[in-house]
């Protein structure tokens, strides 16, 4: 766990804000395309990861487009992170000088609306550097206002979230490097940020569902990770990514960028994909420049019946823009943001990276 921030990074958030690098440095790693297929799908259950939910002064929530609405109609479950405790019930005005964010179960409500998902479906992690702004309190308030909208949680110390879909388990953790106050000891409602790598859920666990072989479980990490305003991983990165996908994670998502990362794709020993996507960057709020305007959404389709049950059949990184109060991918967006748009390809296009 480290605690924010190097005061040379916060030098250069301005510029990276402005300027950021479209390039990754050295040879930047082996990255992927925006999507790919490995199998013919079945009955796949459909994963979407969208990026940061942190309040904005009003807690306004954007009108989304249609195709960027029929992306979650069609979703099965949507991950999102959580930045900050949920602690009221209407949206209040925040304060313009202060870094604690709190959101409100109204705000939770109107992103239900607004996306055209019940929020049963949504899987919020609190697992970040804000969700313990409150203290314990609003970690806690946090538990019990999702408890009441249908939403889950996951992320706290210790917690692994099990969801069943088909002849499938997926086993989701999340996981935090950074953490802006200190805790004593590790008390069960703190998010996950005392160990140093994650690792997949063991054989003891699976033994609670007998019927299910270890090809059937799918194993999901998400970190919440990395230098903020920065499009590429650094070698830490790098390290820890590979160390993941080596332990048997079957997918993992990060986020805390705030700008759209590359993705790789590996293959494993046993044959089976596995997807590393290095940030999906934000989805609400801290939307100030348009790096931060560049949205990722992450939809992944996994086999759930059959002989590829537990299997990866295909994903894609769709681009999104913030722009006008208006979520809306990239292709309905105007011509003024032709540049936009070829940076954002350019991050996540595999014919960058010979």
């Amino acid at each position: 766990m480290s605690k924010p921030y190097p005061f040379t990074d916060k030098l250069f958030w301005l510029w990276r804000q402005t300027f950021p690098s479209a390039t990754p440095d050295g040879d930047g790693g082996r990255f992927a395309p925006r999507s790919k297929a490995f199998l013919e799908a079945v009955k796949p259950a459909r994963l979407l990861f969208v990026g940061d939910i942190m309040r904005t002064h009003r807690e306004r929530v954007p009108e989304m487009s249609t195709p960027v609405r029929e992306v979650f109609a069609r979703s099965h479950r949507v991950y999102a992170n959580c930045e900050g405790p949920v602690v009221h019930r209407l949206t209040e005005s925040r304060p313009l000088l202060t870094v604690r964010y709190g959101l409100a179960r109204e705000y939770l409500e109107r992103i239900a609306r607004s996306t055209e998902t019940p929020l049963d479906r949504w899987r919020f992690s609190l697992a970040n550097n804000h969700a313990g702004d409150f203290g314990e309190e609003g970690v806690r308030s946090t538990m019990r206002i999702m408890d009441g909208t249908g939403a889950i949680f996951y992320g706290l110390a210790g917690q692994t979230l099990r969801d069943v879909v088909g002849d499938v388990r997926f086993d989701v953790q999340g996981w935090t490097e950074w953490e802006n106050r200190e805790f004593e000891g590790s008390p069960d409602w703190r998010p996950s940020t005392s160990i140093a790598s994650p690792r997949r859920t063991g054989a003891s666990a699976r033994s609670e569902y007998g019927y299910l072989s270890d090809e059937r479980v799918f194993q999901i990490l998400t970190p919440h990770w990395g230098r903020e305003f920065r499009h590429f991983p650094d070698g830490d990165q790098l390290t820890r990514m590979h160390g993941w996908l080596h332990d048997g994670f079957d997918l993992v998502v990060g986020h805390h960028s705030h700008v759209v990362q590359p993705i790789e794709v590996v293959t494993s020993v046993e044959n089976r994909t596995q997807i590393g996507s290095y940030s999906v960057g934000n989805f609400l709020g801290a939307q100030w420049s348009w790096p931060t305007r560049l949205l990722g959404a992450l939809e992944v389709e996994v086999e759930t019946i059959g002989e590829n049950a537990g299997r990866i059949v295909r994903y894609e990184m769709h681009g999104w823009v913030f722009r006008r109060g208006k979520i809306e991918t990239l292709i309905e967006s105007t011509s003024t943001l032709d540049r936009e748009s070829a940076r954002f390809e350019k991050v996540l296009s595999a014919a960058a990276y010979p």
